[in-house]
């Protein structure tokens, strides 16, 4: 019957759908770092797939309606079915396909932002570890992981932002010499660049790091240049300084000591603490 080959058909299809086989389960094997989990991933599956009912269900009320006034039967094929269909039709059902691309495309691009954001974590762990060992600090000293994953996340989103992006491709071509500032830390003050790199021993090759996008060069520089702001710090005062928390202090210094550079560090500090995007406060990515 027209109507069960239909039913198979859209059946396989929301089958596919719904199947996340492929996508990798970023619950599973966790590190110790805070993952941080895209807030409008599943918002864009859920829309995807009441498009793909909707589209569904239009379709086969559709059919039905041409059975019943006898310009299909149980033998008319699919194409068959589309030339019955009227304009009217046919621009409901393209409307509501373009609803599960739209989101299809969201969702794919959710996963590999997610990716991206979590991709150094186990490296991350790792390099403050020995960071942590190299200057012995003491319990209280120490740097904390998640700290530094949300600095580096709030200057290039661990690389997924369009800023950074855009970045990646333009400044190769128009100042060549600067490609040393796109590691996704943003350590672009040359001398503080270089000193991190002699300090840590980072075999960082600066013309061509960036390509990999995001590897465990980035993490050192990040992770150097914060431990050196949180050395300069706990010999310095500032009014904007908050004296209980000299890695908070750490970070402003990182972003620069001003009202501006507060706001910066306070934003890193809610995503460190709260999982709070630190440019969109509406979205939680913990």
């Amino acid at each position: 019957m027209i109507m069960n080959n239909v039913i198979d058909f859209w059946r396989s299809e929301w089958a596919a759908v719904t199947d996340v086989s492929n996508v990798t389960d970023l619950s599973n094997d966790l590190p110790t770092v805070q993952q941080y989990v895209h807030p409008d991933k599943n918002q864009f599956l859920r829309q995807k797939n009441d498009a793909l009912q909707k589209y569904y269900t239009t379709k086969q009320q559709y059919v039905q309606y041409y059975v019943q006034i006898g310009r299909l039967n149980s033998q008319s094929t699919e194409t068959e079915i589309w030339n019955v269909f009227s304009d009217a039709n046919k621009t409901e059902l393209q409307r509501l396909q373009n609803l599960v691309n739209k989101n299809q495309i969201l969702y794919e691009q959710a996963i590999r932002d997610e990716r991206q954001w979590n991709k150094l974590d186990v490296e991350i762990k790792k390099v403050v570890d020995d960071f942590n060992r190299r200057k012995r600090y003491s319990s209280s000293q120490k740097m904390d992981p998640n700290l530094l994953k949300a600095l580096m996340f709030s200057e290039t989103e661990m690389g997924a932002s369009e800023e950074y992006k855009r970045l990646i491709k333009s400044v190769p071509i128009s100042n060549p010499k600067a490609v040393f500032q796109l590691n996704l830390g943003r350590v672009t003050n040359g001398s503080v660049y270089n000193a991190v790199v002699k300090e840590f021993s980072i075999p960082v090759n600066w013309r061509n790091n960036y390509l990999d996008m995001g590897n465990k060069n980035d993490v050192m520089l990040a992770a150097g240049a914060l431990i050196l702001k949180y050395e300069q710090v706990i010999h310095k005062t500032s009014p904007l300084f908050i004296r209980s928390l000299p890695w908070y202090n750490a970070v402003m210094a990182y972003k620069g000591i001003s009202e501006e550079g507060k706001g910066k560090a306070n934003r890193v500090w809610r995503l460190y603490t709260k999982g709070i995007h630190p440019y969109s406060e509406n979205k939680k990515l913990f």
